[in-house]
C-alpha cells in the first residue's frame, strides 16, 4: 500500500470513527471500511497488515480524549470484525490451496509470517486463534521453489472474502 493510500485510509477511518461521516453504528462502519479497503487489492496477509495499521492509526486519536473511549472501543471492535472475516477468508483459501498442492517460496512465506506477527499485536483471542490456524496451514505450504504462490493464494483469498459478503460504507451528509 502506498503512503498516499495509507494516509487516505487513516483519514477516512478517523472521519468514520469521530463523526465527520455520520453513522449510527461506528462498529459496523469501521468493519465495512476495513473490508472495502481489503477488496481494493489482492487479499494477502501483508495487505491485511497494511490496512489494519492504517485504520488503527486513524482511530487512535480518541485514546487521548476521555469522551472518546467508548468510540474507540466500538471502532476497534469493527476493525477486529473486519480482520476476523479477512483472516477467515485467507485461512479457508490457504487450506484449499495447500490441499491441491499449492506452495509458497521461503521468501513469500517469510513475508506472510512477518505480517502475522504484526497482526498478532491486536491481542484479540479470536484473531489469535485464526492466526495460529493459518500459521499451521501455511507452514505446510513451504517450498524450496521460487514460485508465484502469493498471487495465486491472494486470488483464492479475495474470492473467499467476496463470498463472505459485505455491505459497503455509505457516506451521509
Amino acid at each position: 500500500m502506498s503512503l498516499q493510500e495509507s494516509q487516505r485510509l487513516e483519514r477516512t477511518a478517523r472521519e468514520v470513527a469521530f463523526g465527520k461521516l455520520k453513522t449510527r453504528d461506528i462498529r459496523a462502519a469501521v468493519r465495512d471500511l476495513t473490508l472495502v479497503a481489503l477488496r481494493r487489492r489482492l487479499l494477502t496477509l501483508p495487505h491485511l497488515a497494511d490496512v489494519v495499521s492504517a485504520i488503527g492509526n486513524g482511530i487512535q486519536p480518541a485514546a487521548t480524549n476521555p469522551a472518546g473511549k467508548a468510540t474507540i472501543q466500538r471502532a476497534l471492535e469493527g476493525l477486529r470484525e473486519g480482520m476476523a472475516r479477512a483472516l477467515t477468508a485467507i485461512e479457508l483459501a490457504s487450506r484449499e490451496y495447500v490441499s491441491v498442492g499449492g506452495r509458497l517460496s521461503g521468501a513469500e512465506l517469510q513475508g506472510w509470517m512477518a505480517a502475522m506477527e504484526s497482526l498478532s499485536e491486536i491481542g484479540d483471542p479470536e484473531i489469535a486463534r485464526l492466526l495460529a490456524s493459518l500459521k499451521e496451514t501455511l507452514a505446510s505450504a513451504e517450498s524450496d521453489d521460487i514460485s508465484e504462490g502469493t498471487r495465486e493464494l491472494g486470488l483464492l483469498s479475495s474470492g473467499a472474502l467476496l463470498g463472505l459478503g459485505v455491505k459497503p460504507v455509505t457516506r451521509t451528509t
